[in-house]
C-alpha cells in the first residue's frame, strides 16, 4: 500500500517548503542574481565562497560545448563572463538540486553515489549529443546550458521520492526490479498515476527551467515531446553501456543498439568511451568500471 496518495504527492512536490532544503550558498547566489541591484562582483564573490560551486561552474564553462570560445577557464570571473548570468543561475540551481542526490535517505535501495554519477553522465551526454547534432530540435529552443541541466535533473522526481517517502520509493524500486519495469512504469503500477505529474509540480515549486521540466516529463519514456523522449532513451542506453545505469537491472532497455542512429552503430564502443571520458573530465577524476 502506498504511504501517500498520488494527489498528496503532487501537493508535496508543489511546495518548496515540503521538499528537502537546498544548500544556503546556492540559494544565496540565486537570490543575488534575481535581484536587479546586485553587482556582478557580488555574485562572483558569493559563488567563490563555496568551493564546490566554484569548481562546478568552472568545469561547466570548460566543457567541450564551450571550448570554441577560448579554451578552459580557470576563474569564477571568467566562467561567469563566458556563461552569462542566466546560464549561471540555471547551473547553480541544477547543482543545488543534484546535491540532494549525494545525500543518504531512509530508503534501503536509494544509492546516492549511483544517482549522482548517473545524473552527471546524463547531463554531459545529453549536452554532447545535442551539441553535435545541428538539426536536433532541442537546439532551436534551448541553450546548451539548459540542455545540460535538463539531463542533470531528468531523474529528480525519483530522487525526491527517496527523500520525501522512502517506503514508497522502496516499494516502487522492488516492483521495477521484480518485473523488469522502468521506475516510471512501476510508479504508475503502484500509485495508479504517471510520475510526470510530479515533475510538473516540482518545476512549479522551484521555478525550474522549461528544459528541466520537459526532460523530467520525457524521462517517463512515454509522455513529453517525442524527440526528447527518444533522445533520453538513447542517453539511458548509453548510460547503461558506460556503467552509469541507474535502475534495477537493464529494465526495459533493448539488448541491441536499435535506439542509436544507424550511422553510429559501428562506432558504439568508441562513442561509449568518449562519453565516459567526457564525464570523467567534467568530474575531474577517473571512475572505476
Amino acid at each position: 500500500m502506498a504511504s501517500h496518495s498520488h494527489d498528496e504527492l503532487v501537493e508535496i512536490f508543489r511546495s518548496a517548503d515540503a521538499l528537502p532544503p537546498l544548500p544556503d550558498s546556492a540559494t544565496r547566489v540565486i537570490t543575488l542574481i534575481d535581484n536587479d541591484d546586485s553587482s556582478t562582483r557580488q555574485i562572483q564573490s558569493a559563488v567563490s565562497s563555496d568551493p564546490a560551486l566554484t569548481a562546478n561552474l568552472i568545469r561547466a564553462a570548460s566543457t567541450a560545448a564551450y571550448l570554441s570560445l577560448g579554451g578552459p577557464v580557470t576563474s569564477v570571473e571568467a566562467a561567469v563572463q563566458r556563461l552569462g548570468l542566466s546560464s549561471v543561475r540555471l547551473l547553480i540551481m541544477g547543482y543545488a538540486l543534484q546535491s540532494l542526490m549525494h545525500k543518504r535517505t531512509a530508503s534501503e535501495f536509494f544509492e546516492p553515489s549511483s544517482f549522482a554519477l548517473h545524473s552527471t553522465f546524463s547531463g554531459v551526454a545529453l549536452q554532447w549529443w545535442v551539441g553535435n547534432d545541428p538539426d536536433h530540435p532541442a537546439r532551436r529552443v534551448w541553450s546548451l546550458s539548459e540542455v545540460f541541466v535538463g539531463g542533470l535533473l531528468h531523474d529528480l522526481p525519483i530522487c525526491l521520492l527517496a527523500h520525501v517517502t522512502p517506503d514508497l520509493f522502496d516499494q516502487i524500486w522492488q516492483e521495477a526490479g521484480r518485473h523488469g519495469r522502468s521506475f516510471a512504469q512501476a510508479f504508475e503500477v503502484v500509485t495508479g498515476a504517471p510520475i510526470d505529474e510530479l515533475a510538473v509540480a516540482v518545476g512549479t515549486a522551484w521555478n525550474l527551467s522549461d528544459s528541466s521540466v520537459q526532460c523530467m516529463v520525457a524521462a517517463s519514456g512515454v509522455h513529453g515531446q517525442p524527440f526528447l523522449v527518444e533522445t533520453l532513451r538513447q542517453i539511458e542506453w548509453l548510460s547503461e553501456e558506460a556503467g552509469f545505469g541507474l535502475e534495477p537491472g537493464r529494465r526495459a532497455l533493448p539488448e541491441s543498439p536499435d535506439l542509436i542512429p544507424a550511422e553510429l552503430h559501428e562506432d558504439l564502443p568508441k562513442l561509449v568511451r568518449l562519453l565516459r571520458g567526457e564525464c570523467e573530465r567534467f568530474l575531474g577524476k577517473k571512475i572505476a568500471a
